[in-house]
């Protein structure tokens, strides 16, 4: 991904089996995270992914340091069609292949699937967050993650809504014990909400 050549690809609404939706709505902030609320965020835009559980990879962490020098910190360098032509199969192929020859830092499954849905979100200016780790803690969870620049991260999970806070290095939120199965990030930012699902432990 060093490479100084723009990247063409299309949309990742058919990445998984889940689909995508949308609804024009006013947004509203996050409830406090000691009081979370049982109202949903709003979103412009939102697309749920198929359940997947972290993988450790931090696709933001991997931007920076293998493709930025060339596209840009998250990619400002493309142009204003990038991420609009290419089938998903060969958005994946043109990431791999990028990884592989340019970036010097090959990827496969489900790290290679989460730098294509970065790629995908920098191209159509969606705003991007990821889980790279949920652990135990105390009687709850915590789950950590990734997040692009002026990104407000929600959790949602168990019919609640857990604002994360902002760290240095990404995000973390808590979760209590009894969240369920799966944990929706909903990353919000300019109007716009993307949502991922990730598998609780």
């Amino acid at each position: 991904m060093s490479t100084c050549h723009a990247l063409s690809v299309a949309s990742l609404t058919a990445l998984l089996a889940s689909g995508c939706g949308g609804g024009a709505t006013t947004p509203a902030p996050p409830s406090p995270a000691s009081q979370p609320s049982p109202t949903s965020p709003a979103a412009t835009t939102a697309a749920v992914l198929s359940v997947r559980p972290p993988t450790g990879f931090g696709a933001l962490t991997y931007f920076t340091q293998h493709c930025a020098r060339c596209h840009g910190p998250e990619g400002q360098f493309w142009g204003e069609k990038y991420a609009r032509d290419l089938p998903l199969d060969q958005l994946r192929a043109t990431v791999e292949r990028m990884a592989v020859g340019p970036g010097q830092a090959p990827v496969d499954d489900a790290p290679l699937t989460a730098l294509t849905e970065l790629t995908h979100a920098i191209g159509t200016k969606m705003p991007y967050a990821e889980v790279t780790a949920i652990e135990r803690r105390g009687t709850g969870w915590v789950v950590d993650g990734e997040a692009g620049t002026e990104v407000r991260v929600t959790l949602e999970a168990g019919g609640r809504h857990y604002p994360a806070k902002l760290l240095d290095s990404g995000w973390e939120a808590d979760l209590p014990a009894e969240s369920g199965q799966t944990v929706d990030v909903l990353a919000t930012k300019n109007g716009r909400t993307q949502r991922t699902r990730w598998k609780l432990p």
